[in-house]
């Protein structure tokens, strides 16, 4: 589902050219990326959490 929120997301809000830009590599970084979004994170984002780490490779990729 995931996936498809992102895809359609995309091409509403960005465009169709956007849209064909995106790859199933995006949506799952956007999901791990979704994933660092917690109270802990607002707390201490550099905690050592599974998710946090997820969050700050998907940004690393994502950026690059």
């Amino acid at each position: 589902m995931n996936e498809l929120t992102v895809f359609i997301a995309g091409r509403c809000l960005v465009g169709d050219a956007f849209r064909q830009s995106l790859s199933r590599e995006f949506a799952e970084l956007y999901r791990d990326l979704e994933g660092g979004i917690n109270l802990l994170a607002f707390v201490n984002p550099y905690l050592p959490l599974p998710s946090l780490r997820r969050r700050d490779r998907a940004r690393r990729r994502v950026g690059s």
